[in-house]
């Protein structure tokens, strides 16, 4: 067999595909699985396909697991499907993202953070709570959020809307596989507050790269935005503008590579001229 890895990837993609759309009970689930697994070590003649069976039903209960309500503090379990204004304290969990959009020639900023939820309070009480939730802000926000930082932000909660059209992206199917069902819309900056002060390595190397590339450049303009995002993996500038000649060109896939990978090519680049 020249692919025999091939069937296998089909068989869990098939799983998770179906964990997708049908969603059974946890338990039954893993008790399928289980039995599988007895069967098969009692059961040699029928091993391979219960095998088989075995890795669609992994798949299977993974996409289940991915999205199950495993417990009572989740914020699905806790709120609904009406906007409302709350006070949510969490990690972030990833580093904040900054774009810039561009209207009627000027630049607007917006910044978002994936923030795993430890309580949340609406009326001065705070009720622990379980999930994961992406908070946005108009323009940029303040230096001491990053991530690992612990958090206080207040604003309105609900969850991601749906796609504008039918066939266009949907945001909230997007977001719950990732594992995010809510959505939190804050006024800015001043709605935010950091619950610690120390500053983590990645975050102290990424401001420092920042600021040493941009020595000897008399401002922060589109070609040094644009080093910041091949080497630092910094989104911000990416606006339609900007992306638009790499795309004509065919080659908007290097804003995918590892930016490390392609500063180490430089540095040899420049170390033999």
């Amino acid at each position: 067999m020249q692919r025999p890895l091939l069937p296998v990837a089909w068989l869990l993609i098939g799983g998770i595909l179906c964990g997708e759309w049908v969603r059974p009970p946890l338990p039954l689930l893993f008790g399928m699985s289980f039995a599988v697994v007895a069967v098969a070590l009692a059961w040699n003649r029928g091993r391979a396909w219960l095998l088989g069976l075995l890795l669609f039903l992994t798949g299977w209960t993974g996409a289940s697991w991915h999205s199950a309500i495993l417990s009572s503090r989740d914020l699905r379990v806790m709120l609904d499907e009406r906007p409302r204004f709350l006070t949510l304290r969490g990690i972030i969990q990833a580093p904040p993202s900054q774009r810039i959009f561009e209207r009627d020639q000027h630049e607007f900023w917006h910044s978002s953070a994936l923030i795993e939820a430890e309580a949340i309070s609406s009326n001065g009480i705070w009720q622990p709570a379980a999930g994961r939730v992406i908070a946005g802000s108009p323009g940029i926000l303040p230096t001491n959020i990053f991530e690992g930082q612990r958090v206080e932000v207040a604003g309105i909660i609900q969850p991601p809307r749906g796609p504008l059209a039918e066939g266009l992206f949907d945001p909230r199917a997007f977001y719950r596989r990732e594992g995010v069902f809510f959505q939190m819309q804050t006024a800015g900056g001043a709605d935010w507050k950091a619950l610690g002060e120390e500053l983590p390595l990645s975050e102290r190397f990424r401001r420092w790269a920042r600021k040493t590339l941009a020595l000897g450049l008399p401002e922060e303009d589109e070609p040094l935005r644009l080093t910041w995002t091949l080497l630092l993996d910094w989104k911000a500038p990416l606006t339609g503008s900007v992306e638009e000649p790499f795309l004509r060109a065919g080659t908007y896939h290097i804003f995918a590579v590892d930016g490390l990978r392609i500063g180490l090519l430089a540095a040899i680049g420049l170390g033999d001229c």
